[in-house]
Formats: C-alpha cells, sequence, structure tokens
C-alpha cells in the first residue's frame, strides 16, 4: 500500500473533536481531541484545539498546559501563537493575551484576526482607543460585534446602536449571527432583547456562544437565572 493511501488518523480525530465542540458535544469533543494526541502526541494542533475546549469548559489551568505544549512543538505558526493568546483573557491573564497577539502580528503581519483578538484584550483592560485602532486593522466580519460591545462598554451607546441597526438591516437579506446581536443588547443593559437573541442563537448552535461560562465580559450576569439557563442550553452547566 502506497503511504499516500494510509488515513492520517490522527488529523481526522481532531477533526471530528472540532465538529464535535462547535455541535456543543464537549465529552465526545474531548475523546476526539485526546485520541488525537494519543496517536501523535507530537501533533500540535490538536493540542490548541483541545486547548480551546478546556478553556470553554473553565479547565484554564489544563488549557495553559496545552497550548504551551502546543507552542513548543510550533513555535513559528500564527494559528497557534493566536491559540496562546485566547486561552489568556479566560484566566484574567489580559497582559499575556496582549504579549501572544503582538508576537503573533510581528511573526505574520498579515495575520488579521489577531488584531481583532487584541483590540478585544484592550478593551477588557479599559483601553478603548487601543481596541479600536486594532480593530480598525482586523477583518470587518471577525471584529465587528467586539467593536459593538466595546462601543457600549466605553459609554457610546449611538455607536453601539448604529451597528446594531446595520446588522439588522443585513438580517433582512443575509445570514447575522443572533449571538452577535444579543452580545451587543446585553452590552447596552437591554437585557430582555439580548436574551432573546441569544435563546435564538442557542437553537441555532451558534458557535459564538461557546465561551459564554468563561468570557469576562459576562462576569456581571452570573448570578441570572437567565444566564444560567443559555449555559445548560449549551451544556455546560
Amino acid at each position: 500500500m502506497r503511504s499516500s493511501s494510509i488515513p492520517d488518523w490522527p488529523k481526522r480525530h481532531a477533526t471530528l473533536g472540532l465538529i464535535a465542540h462547535y455541535l456543543y458535544q464537549w465529552v465526545d469533543a474531548e475523546q476526539a481531541f485526546r485520541k488525537a494526541i494519543e496517536l501523535n502526541p507530537k501533533y500540535a494542533t490538536a493540542h490548541g484545539w483541545y486547548a480551546v475546549l478546556l478553556n470553554l469548559e473553565g479547565r484554564i489551568p489544563e488549557a495553559y498546559a496545552e497550548t504551551d505544549r502546543a507552542y513548543r512543538l510550533d513555535p513559528t505558526s500564527p494559528v497557534i501563537s493566536h491559540l496562546v493568546g485566547l486561552t489568556r483573557p479566560y484566566g484574567s491573564d489580559f497582559d499575556g493575551a496582549v504579549e501572544a497577539f503582538k508576537k503573533t502580528l510581528e511573526t505574520a503581519p498579515g495575520y488579521g484576526v489577531a488584531h481583532g483578538s487584541l483590540g478585544r484584550a484592550y478593551a477588557a483592560q479599559g483601553k478603548y482607543t487601543e481596541a479600536f485602532a486594532e480593530y480598525d486593522q482586523a477583518p470587518a466580519g471577525y471584529s465587528e460585534h467586539f467593536r459593538g460591545v466595546t462601543y457600549a462598554l466605553a459609554g457610546r451607546q449611538g455607536d453601539a446602536r448604529r451597528i446594531l441597526e446595520e446588522m439588522e438591516q443585513r438580517s433582512k437579506r443575509e445570514y447575522v449571527s443572533s449571538a452577535v446581536r444579543g452580545l451587543i443588547w446585553i452590552a447596552l443593559g437591554e437585557k430582555d432583547r439580548g436574551y432573546a437573541l441569544l435563546g435564538k442563537a442557542c437553537a441555532e448552535r451558534d458557535w459564538r456562544l461557546r465561551d459564554t461560562k468563561v468570557d469576562p465580559a459576562f462576569g456581571t450576569l452570573r448570578a441570572e437565572p437567565r444566564f444560567h439557563e443559555m449555559l445548560k442550553c449549551i451544556h455546560l452547566e
């Protein structure tokens, strides 16, 4: 049998894990990622994707350990260094996130999503001017809801509502995430509208709800019953 015809089982298991975690099937996702790592302990992508899953479940020290392993295995990958940054805010390590995203952009200046993620880290630190400067350099589709939430947090409610209005108009002719709109409404303090959209997003299996349990932006909501209903809907409680 030619070697090119032999299935790459670690990649297949990792891909299955990624699909499962986008469907909120956390147990299946973990089993698939662990199997991929068992078959190839040096497969950096599997470690990185597994780290994301651990993060979303609130298993922060384990997530850090997996991203560190992934980075040691493939330190030149912008995807991996970006994942290192993505794990840090959930442990309130915003400085670590900023450092990782800057390192990503130093090695891969064209990796635009890192600008959006860096902006989000700045926003969490209250550095709104720096956040908006990064959003301006990120792909519009990736940074739009970050920008809307940041406008609300910065007290620029008119700008946040303008983004929502643009989304509402687009939703009449194309798909616009209910989760994205819901998060901005909640940031504006209009929780009934926000939760209604988040409930719709959960029914749609919107992947943008994955980090609900650990995202610092939800810190003020964690005492609310509706927040925990949402966690149950995405199988994280």
